[in-house]
């Protein structure tokens, strides 16, 4: 008798199957297959499920199965903020957020004004963070969004309230006869630059399962997990915990994980990035251990026209001259915001894919990593996290799994000669070439042993 762990990865246009032999402790199968999201998802998971476990001989008379599973189908888990300042716990909340594995559609701090509310309904999230005060401080701000919140939004968009904790009885009080979904969570800052995220990502996670269990086709597949189906960016985050805690050797110590997709570029961090030095003072929000941020205007598809606006039009076409007029240029830009699914195929689109990710990755890096500036001739301040001595870097993306070129690019982007802020400067590169970063995060929940064993298998040493 065998057992098989069954991983699958629900993503908006595929759904990627992985399939382990757990005695042997290897991957033996993979494929991906249409996620089949206008009909039922069981569809697609019938079929890819069929074909991966056809692939490895697998008899359900004498072996057993396991199932776990992750999403990110429906553009997954959207949320809007909301804080009492753009610099505190607007910040402490957006941490939260996309440390949940949601994606932020929206941000907004002090009280919100109708246009504000018009904007919140019409982007229709998943939930709305409300936060704002730090325990036993302000009470205004918070009881006076609740109360717009109360009586004017969407009933179907559950609230999380996670601020100032002396204000619970009010703003229960204020949505009792408000008829959607009220969760509380512990305060995102109890006190002053201090984040606090573990709670309300647990809440946020409650809340992902119960949309899971009321979609289409998700419902019945969560029938067969063994543990509740968690987002994408929850996943790949868990792997990136699993990878940065075993790989660390000092309080200075960490990684860093970055994902180029078509929309977006991710950033997952494991390590605090304290300062370094007693005369460096460090200012602003403490940042959590485990830290993802999002680039929502850079990707390689979806995002191609932005990230070429902010590359600029003459720079892009002074780099790419030798491959493309300004006119076809143009319509190689266009070729790729309106299709997702687009392949590069010619040296000339190449080149323009590397010149998108090597921005896409320089700029995202440069946006999660701190900074540091001299304050006078003998202190420095420090914002945001040192990650200068972080050990290990894993790429992953379309782009950089495909692209003839990522071991430059890569080479290019942790240059810290070329860098001004405080990304790793001789960091360990791992390529994540076969895909297993978000199917190790989520087998890592059940055997944390053996999804570390298969990350140090597959993931590819780069320099």
């Amino acid at each position: 008798m065998r057992t098989f762990l069954l991983i699958v990865d629900f993503g908006s246009t595929f759904s990627k199957f992985t399939l382990i032999n757990k005695e042997a402790g290897e991957i033996i199968a993979q494929t991906s297959h249409p996620t089949t999201q206008k009909s039922s998802i069981m569809t697609g998971y019938k079929k890819g499920k069929h074909d991966v476990l056809l692939s490895a001989g697998y008899d359900d008379k004498v072996d057993q199965l396991e199932e776990y599973f992750c999403s990110s189908a429906w553009g997954g888990f959207k949320m809007i903020v909301i804080g009492f300042t753009n610099t505190l716990t607007q910040k402490a909340a957006e941490a939260a957020a996309l440390g949940s594995g949601t994606r932020i559609v929206g941000s907004y701090f002090y009280e919100l004004t109708a246009t504000d509310l018009a904007e919140i309904n019409q982007q229709h999230p998943d939930a709305v963070l409300l936060t704002g005060g730090t325990d036993g401080g302000n009470t205004h701000f918070v009881t006076t969004v609740a109360k717009q919140l109360a009586s004017q939004l969407t009933t179907d968009i559950a609230v999380i309230y996670a601020g100032n904790q002396q204000a619970r009885s009010a703003i229960e009080a204020i949505f009792d006869s408000w008829s959607g979904n009220l969760y509380f969570a512990d305060n995102v800052m109890p006190a002053v630059n201090t984040i606090a995220v573990d709670d309300v990502r647990q809440v946020a996670r409650d809340i992902f399962m119960a949309k899971i269990l009321a979609s289409n086709g998700l419902d019945q597949v969560a029938n067969y997990a063994r543990l509740p189906i968690i987002p994408t960016p929850t996943a790949v985050l868990l792997a990136t915990e699993l990878w940065g805690s075993h790989q660390q050797t000092s309080h200075h110590d960490g990684t860093l994980v970055v994902d180029i997709g078509g929309a977006t570029t991710d950033i997952h961090t494991f390590g605090k990035g304290l300062p370094r030095g007693i005369n460096v003072f460090y200012q602003g929000v403490q940042e959590p251990q485990l830290k993802r941020t999002v680039e929502g205007d850079i990707g390689m598809r979806e995002s191609a026209d932005s990230v070429a606006s902010l590359i600029g039009e003459e720079t892009l076409q002074t780099t790419l001259a030798s491959y493309f007029t300004p006119h076809d240029l143009q319509l190689a830009i266009a070729k790729r915001t309106k299709d997702a699914a687009y392949i590069a195929d010619n040296v000339a689109d190449m080149a323009l894919d590397d010149t998108l990710a090597q921005y896409a990755m320089n700029t995202a890096i440069h946006r999660h990593v701190g900074q540091i500036k001299k304050f006078d001739s003998e202190t420095w301040h420090q914002w945001g996290k040192d990650a200068r001595e972080f050990q290990s870097v894993i790429a992953t993306g379309g782009i950089l799994i495909h692209s003839p070129h990522t071991k430059q690019l890569l080479i290019a982007t942790f240059n810290q000669e070329r860098s001004s802020d405080l990304r790793p400067k001789h960091p360990q590169v791992y390529l994540d070439n076969d895909y297993v970063l978000s199917a190790l995060g989520v087998l890592s929940q059940a055997y944390p042993k053996l999804a570390y064993q298969l990350l140090c298998r597959h993931l590819v040493p780069m320099f």
